[in-house]
């Protein structure tokens, strides 16, 4: 056999997962078909459990030299110049060693991440190495991918897909992704200017926009709008950063628009293969929860494997797709669906007036105590 786990996908999912694993003393190759981590900050929010697993796996330190913190949630509304939402943390101190939201740009995650990956005996990183094909028998996996063009094949104990929405691990097990995809658009815009603010900020003079500065002089734009609008991105990032920073000059770092989705994977587990992360399944972006699941994901996942591996029994891995299946589905998935059709009712022009409404009903403590767990992922 030449390794314990071969892992698709070398972003935050499968690095946590090909970390944990390592420092438990198995054989990981991780195979990403992608010539390096990304370069982009993507999902940048990084919540109180999550905080919990980096922490175990031994990378904290470096996070939080690399991040910004919050102890609490907060709206700024720019238009009137208020805050209009504010929810201290402090609810959650006996649930977590971090009640706090850490910011930091998912390419930072990649590579703190990648480097512990490369510094960890018994983990193989390969980069410019695109999974193709693999069969499966009771005893092992054997795994084929395209290395700089060249085919390459290894054996291992188990597979694990953490290769995203358009996973090629779960294409080939035939599983495919239920759920819904809503009727609004989201685009996400990164600029770099420099401000004295932090954020989080909203408008809604002219287009819908929330910002959030992510690192120093960067700053992530949310744009909402519906499917069919005829304004180009371009002239959507234009009035947005003249909404939120009147009269500053700034530099396009990034942006991307795409359509949002609740859905999960008919199964996450077939023999000795799974998924995890987007593989699994996907939701929303209001809420920064989907990275977030996906390391959870890695947590289950991760323990479930050192059992199966040292008993020899991969029929354990059906408890994690019975237990994750039924967290995603009933947690996140169904949370950040709450969120979405609140937040964007209307096409998110009442955006404000709900958050104002939060405001006022997040000041009973029992409303606040569940709210606060489900949105830092600790209930």
């Amino acid at each position: 056999m030449d390794y314990d786990v071969v892992i698709a996908g070398a972003g935050p999912v499968g690095l946590c997962l090909g970390l944990r694993l390592a420092r438990e003393g198995k054989r990981v190759l991780i195979l990403e078909k992608n010539a390096t981590t990304h370069e982009h900050s993507r999902a940048p929010g990084i919540w109180c459990k999550t905080q919990d697993i980096l922490e175990s796996l031994g990378v904290m330190e470096e996070f939080e030299k690399q991040s910004i913190t919050m102890n609490a949630l907060q709206m700024h509304d720019v238009d009137s110049d208020r805050i209009i939402l504010r929810v201290p943390l402090d609810d959650i101190k006996h649930l977590t060693g971090y009640p706090r939201i850490m910011v930091i740009p998912q390419s930072r995650t990649e590579r703190i991440l990648a480097k512990a990956v490369g510094q960890t005996e018994g983990a193989d990183l390969k980069f410019s190495s695109e999974i193709t094909g693999f069969t499966q028998d009771k005893a092992s996996v054997t795994v084929e991918w395209s290395e700089n063009g060249k085919t390459q094949s290894a054996t291992a104990e188990y597979l694990i897909g953490c290769d995203g929405a358009h996973s090629t691990v779960r294409e080939i097990l035939g599983f495919h992704l239920e759920g819904e995809t809503y009727g609004m658009e989201i685009a996400l815009a990164d600029i770099r200017l420099k401000d004295e603010r932090t954020g989080p900020m909203i408008s809604t003079d002219g287009v819908i926009v929330l910002a959030i500065k992510i690192e120093a002089d960067l700053w992530r734009m949310i744009l909402i709008h519906a499917r069919k609008e005829e304004m180009s991105l371009e002239e959507r990032i234009v009035k947005a950063a003249g909404q939120l920073f009147p009269g500053k000059s700034y530099e396009d770092v990034w942006s991307s628009e795409f359509r949002i989705h609740n859905r999960i994977s008919s199964d996450f587990v077939e023999g000795r293969v799974a998924l995890a992360g987007d593989a699994a399944h996907l939701n929303s972006p209001v809420g920064g929860q989907g990275m977030n699941a996906g390391i959870q994901d890695t947590e289950v996942l991760g323990n479930i494997l050192l059992s199966a591996l040292d008993e020899n029994k991969p029929s354990h891995l059906e408890v994690y797709s019975h237990y994750r299946k039924a967290a995603v589905k009933g947690g996140v998935n169904r949370f950040t669906d709450i969120l979405t059709n609140v937040l964007f009712v209307w096409k998110g022009r009442i955006l404000k007036l709900v958050m104002r409404t939060w405001n006022i009903m997040l000041r009973v403590p029992f409303i606040r105590k569940r709210f606060v767990r489900k949105i830092t992922m600790l209930s």
